[in-house]
């Protein structure tokens, strides 16, 4: 202890000692930092350096999460012409790895079937099975068999037919999307701009602006790291849904292995609830991108309560007090998508 108490004690002797040098080189680091902060024009598209900053940082908080982009991520898309399978927005060429796993399991669940097939009539003891039964079962056999077979051209054409949806929607988005939200972002961005902005001229305007921005970048660093973090969630859920759909794909030949057996009527047997699993795994892409359009329109309204308000105060200022709103509206964003594969297994009446 005693060590420790003199090492302080010399530190602080040392910058009592140097106090007018740390202030000289300071002072000089500020000096110099706001000559990177110069507004030359009058469009905030010329600002360079920490307002620069605060720009991208405005467009992390206002825009949330881009629905074209992930809507690429939702996307599963599977090119049997071209063997080729689309996932992430990224094109897998060579599928070698995914068709030989899946080969190995296609006939591990023929083996089973067949057992299972000529297990079934040792059940038969007393009465002899009927015409009826004997051809139910040939044709649960048969059906099995050809879906052992296609089960991975099943479950990815499934997944194509969840991408067709989630693009119809985006397309709709698209299509019906207004620029009002990008006028009231630029808007802001050049109240924030001249804010910036001193009327004084040389040096001194520089460190002015460097100060003004720097103030107004330590408001916005929480709101724009939450949004990142909003952005992170949404964008681990959509790669994990999309590799998801890929795994039970290649390993499905395992759930049609019991579709041979007439006791399980259709919605309970482990092949029919597979089935209805992929279906809510490809139509929760659907759900995910009607959340992010909903949440876009809804943080619209937000923006422009905060903007219009202006008319009694600075933009700036009211932007600053509505940004909590907008962050919620963010992580409720980021709930949404995270319960939508429940949403859809509600949907297809999965347990």
């Amino acid at each position: 202890m005693t060590f420790r108490k003199k090492r302080l004690q010399h530190t602080k002797l040392a910058i009592v000692y140097h106090k007018k040098k740390i202030a000289l080189v300071i002072t000089s680091v500020l000096l110099c930092m706001s000559f990177f902060v110069f507004c030359t024009d009058n469009s905030w598209r010329d600002a360079e350096g920490m307002t620069k900053n605060i720009m991208r940082q405005i467009d992390d908080i206002c825009t949330m999460e881009n629905v074209t982009e992930v809507a690429e991520l939702v996307a599963v898309i599977y090119d049997e012409g071209a063997s080729s399978l689309t996932i992430g927005g990224r094109t897998i060429s060579n599928l070698r790895l995914l068709t030989s796993i899946s080969d190995i399991f296609t006939g591990i669940s023929f083996c089973f079937i067949v057992l299972t097939f000529f297990m079934s009539f040792m059940n038969v003891r007393e009465q002899e099975i009927t015409s009826e039964e004997l051809v139910k079962k040939i044709a649960l056999f048969t059906a099995a068999i050809v879906t052992v077979f296609f089960a991975q051209d099943i479950c990815l054409g499934i997944a194509n037919i969840g991408t067709g949806i989630a693009q119809k929607i985006e397309g709709v988005i698209t299509d019906t999307s207004s620029t009002e939200i990008q006028l009231l972002i630029e808007e802001l961005k050049q109240s924030v701009y001249e804010a910036c902005q001193s009327e004084e001229d040389g040096w001194m305007s520089g460190l002015f602006e460097f100060m003004t921005a720097l103030g107004i970048y330590l408001q916005l660093l929480i709101p724009s790291f939450a949004m990142w973090i909003v952005s992170v969630i949404i964008h681990v859920i959509c790669w994990s849904r999309a590799l998801e759909i890929v795994i039970l794909s290649t390993f499905a030949p395992l759930a049609f292995a019991d579709a041979t057996d007439i006791d399980h009527s259709f919605g309970k047997g482990s092949a029919s609830r597979f089935v209805k699993n992929m279906l809510a795994l490809s139509l929760s892409g659907a759900i995910i991108i009607f959340i992010m359009a909903l949440c876009s329109n809804v943080s619209l309204v937000v923006l422009k309560d905060c903007l219009l308000r202006s008319s009694s105060g600075d933009a700036l200022e009211q932007f600053l007090k509505g940004t909590k709103d907008i962050v919620i509206l963010g992580f409720a964003q980021a709930g949404l998508v995270l319960k939508a594969q429940s949403i859809a297994k509600t949907l297809c009446g999965v347990g």
